[in-house]
């Protein structure tokens, strides 16, 4: 029986530390990926030419709607060269990408975080527009944010890190008197006598 006590607690250990392994793996491919994104950008909100059923009209020469945009919206002088290469991202919608690295007209250019770090960072603009936080912002893949504008910045690397940024959670002053709340007077069946009738 000690043999078999044995095996179960190596077996729990072995498969603790693959899960650890599993796990560490995840975090190595998803900081690579990021690094792999370190030059691109993503140009938001790109007008580009559709047709009458709102599909994009191919090719959509997007290294000129970038190069017009650095250009002429941010006065930097940049050349085709400068650019490595340059797509649209997603489907039209009502005449504009969702993503294009690109154009302007409410456009707005952010770093291209991997999915993990994009979900993050939608999850602290929500926090965000809920006074949740005061600030978050991006810098070369890395996230930042601030709960109030007086508190130190916080690098923000996993659900743990947002989770942190939470305010605690209050309870409803009428949740005291919800029934749930309460335990159901029920007898226990361990000390409750029994009669037993003939």
């Amino acid at each position: 029986m000690d043999n078999v006590y044995y095996m179960n607690t190596c077996n729990v250990k072995d498969l603790d530390c693959l899960s650890d392994e599993i796990a560490d793996l995840k975090i190595r491919v998803e900081s690579q990926e990021q690094y792999s994104r370190r030059t691109s950008l993503r140009f938001h909100n790109i007008p580009v030419p559709i047709d009458n059923q709102g599909k994009i009209l191919h090719p959509v020469n997007t290294d000129e709607i970038v190069l017009d945009i650095i250009r002429n919206k941010l006065n930097i002088n940049i050349d085709l060269n400068d650019i490595g290469r340059s797509h649209v991202i997603g489907k039209a919608r009502k005449g504009r990408s969702q993503e294009l690295k690109g154009d302007t007209n409410g456009i707005f250019i952010t770093e291209n975080l991997s999915q993990y770090r994009t979900e993050l960072v939608k999850t602290l603009a929500d926090m965000k527009t809920k006074n949740q936080i005061s600030a978050y912002w991006t810098a070369d893949g890395r996230i930042f944010a601030k709960k109030s504008e007086s508190s130190r910045k916080l690098i923000i690397q996993n659900w743990q890190d947002v989770g942190d940024l939470r305010p605690p959670y209050k309870r409803p002053a009428a949740y005291g008197n919800h029934p749930d709340n309460h335990p159901v007077n029920q007898p226990d069946s361990a000390n409750q006598q029994s009669e037993d009738h003939d």
